[in-house]
This record gives C-alpha cells, sequence and structure tokens, in this order.
C-alpha cells in the first residue's frame, strides 16, 4: 500500500518558488533548508476556507490560528505537557519566535550561550539584535551521545552570559536530553541567574522508546522562569510560501 507522500512528483516539488527548490541548479539540493517537502494539512486548507494553491505556490490572504486551547491541547499530545491555554502566543515563524523571546529576556548587549552545531538563522538573530554568542560545543558522552559540556556551561555563565538557547531534541545532533541531562545545565543556570530559552521545536519528532522531557515540566526554578519555543502547527505567513508557526508560551507553566 503507498503512502500518499509517495505520490508527491520530483516535477511538482520543482515549481515552488522557494529557495531549496530555486536558487541552485535542478542537481543540487540545499540540505541546510529547513523546509517540509510535504503537503498543506487539511487543517491548514481549512483555515483558507478550503483547497488552496499547491503548497510552494504563493499564497495570500488571512489564515485563521488555532485558539489558545488548541495550541495547549498540541503540547499536550505532542509532549505529555500541560499548558496554560492563556499563556500561549502565535509568532509567524521560529526564527521571529526567537527574536520576540530574547526581547524579554536579554538586554541588548547580552551574552548568549548557544550549543553548536546551531541552526544557522538563530545565529544571524543574535548578531543582527545585538546580542554577542557564546558558542558552547556539544561533547561525546559515555553512551556516544552528544551532550552539554557541563563544564564549559559553567564557564560561559560566569564569564557573564545572561540567556541559555537550549536546543532539546537538538538540531542536528538528534539529541534529546533525558531529565539528569537537563537538571544539571539548570542547576548552573540557577546558581549564576541565567535565563534558558528552551528551543524545542523537534519535540514531537522524537523516534519511537525515545521520551521527550520539557524543560518546562521539570520542578525546578529554572522552569518556573524560562520562556520555550514550540512546534505548534504546519501553516502559511504571508510572504512566505510554507512555514511551521511557533508557539510561544510564556509565564509559570502548571
Amino acid at each position: 500500500m503507498s503512502h500518499p507522500w509517495d505520490e508527491i512528483a520530483l516535477a511538482e516539488l520543482r515549481e515552488r518558488h522557494s529557495a531549496k527548490w530555486r536558487r541552485y541548479p535542478a542537481d543540487v539540493l540545499p540540505a541546510w533548508v529547513a523546509e517540509m517537502d510535504l503537503p498543506l494539512g487539511r487543517a491548514g486548507e481549512g483555515g483558507l476556507g478550503g483547497p488552496g494553491p499547491k503548497v510552494g505556490h504563493r499564497l495570500h490572504g488571512p489564515v485563521q490560528q488555532p485558539d489558545g486551547a488548541g495550541r495547549a491541547g498540541f503540547a499536550t499530545r505532542a509532549c505529555g505537557h500541560q499548558v496554560d491555554p492563556s499563556a500561549a502566543r502565535v509568532v509567524p515563524d521560529v526564527v521571529r519566535g526567537l527574536e520576540a523571546v530574547l526581547a524579554v529576556t536579554a538586554p541588548t548587549g547580552a551574552p548568549v550561550v548557544v550549543d553548536a552545531p546551531s541552526y544557522p538563522p538563530f545565529v544571524d538573530v543574535l548578531a543582527v539584535t545585538g546580542r554577542p554568542m557564546v558558542r558552547v560545543a556539544l561533547v561525546r558522552g559515555a553512551d556516544e551521545r552528544w551532550v552539554p559540556d557541563l563544564q564549559a556551561v559553567e564557564a560561559a555563565y560566569a564569564s557573564g552570559a545572561r540567556v541559555h538557547r537550549l536546543c532539546n531534541p537538538h538540531n542536528p545532533t538528534g539529541t534529546v536530553l533525558r531529565v539528569d541531562e537537563l537538571l544539571d545545565p539548570a542547576d548552573l543556570a540557577d546558581r549564576y541567574g541565567v535565563r534558558v530559552v528552551a528551543d524545542e521545536i523537534h519535540a514531537p519528532l522524537v523516534r519511537e522508546g525515545v521520551r521527550f522531557h520539557p524543560v518546562a515540566s521539570l520542578d525546578h526554578p529554572v522552569a518556573r522562569r524560562g520562556r520555550h519555543l514550540g512546534l505548534g502547527v504546519q501553516g502559511l505567513e504571508p510572504g512566505r510560501a510554507e512555514v511551521r508557526v511557533a508557539a510561544w508560551r510564556t509565564g509559570r507553566r502548571s
């Protein structure tokens, strides 16, 4: 039995207007472009008032956004974590979401710790907004998984970093941090007064048998004063063909 995704033709993909399919020659596929090649979901079509143009073609007009209860319900289903619906916010895309969170957590000029390697546009946001990046490379743990280097993290905190953008599940290594691997840097952040911005946009994409733990679910002071970026729904953004809409969840967690 064939899967609907198998029906997506290469010729159809090449009709798209995005950089992934137009910037380079036909025999080059840029792996750095974070763009899904899947059709628009039924919920997205419903927001457009019915089946619309093919994803990847230019789209215009308002898109109905899910309410707070819908976003909170998604977090519960995808991550097993209860989110206050009134604390959820929708932003155009994850990069703009990070920019918005930094605006309320890190004053201009405040150093920001970034787990390396990192998604390049997130690094660009720091440069554009005037926040120096403190690069802390992940290291191989005892089980060969990529994990935070706690000594390097503490050194970055001690040197004056005010915010730590903690990516979990990590892009691009794929590491899903365990509870103890979250609590260790959380203890350091609490000791040095560092705010944790948890980039959790890949939370629903973990492998079977692997459990994801949101930072907000921890019984820890850092979880109660952190900021969290989570994957919301595949949606549409004015002026762009296809994005994933991020939920910006703020405030105290239940």
